[in-house]
């Protein structure tokens, strides 16, 4: 009982001490990871995406016209409104966005996590 009391404050503890230097952090160290190069000067962005719905999909209007939509761009819209550039969509697969993103195609894609099955998939296809 009292070794359970014991290991329970150590991970309180812990987490305090992780949080507190989490936060000590300089925010220009931070800001230094988020930048990117080459696109400081650019007005337009090419967001590399694929259809991962409710992320990424197109939706059509009245007209016929599709336009891309979902959560993840509707996050990018508003930051690129707010900071003042454009943002050109390429719809493409999974793997080929991580190509385009590595040789500079693309500056960017939402929706870029590791999972197992897009490993297996890449390397079936």
């Amino acid at each position: 009982m009292q070794t359970m009391k014991i290991l329970k404050l150590f991970i309180f503890i812990l987490l305090i001490s992780k949080n507190l230097y989490a936060l000590s952090i300089d925010t220009n160290e931070q800001q230094a990871i988020l930048e990117c190069e080459g696109t400081a000067d650019k007005k337009t962005l090419i967001n590399a995406w694929y259809v991962n719905e409710p992320y990424q999909y197109l939706i059509a209007d009245s007209n016929g016209h599709t336009t891309v939509s979902g959560m993840d761009i509707e996050l990018i819209n508003a930051i690129a409104a707010k900071i003042g550039i454009n943002i050109e969509y390429n719809q493409d697969s999974w793997y080929q966005d991580q190509l385009d993103i590595q040789s500079g195609n693309a500056d960017m894609t939402a929706g870029a996590t590791y999972i197992l099955l897009r490993t297996v998939t890449t390397l079936i296809f």
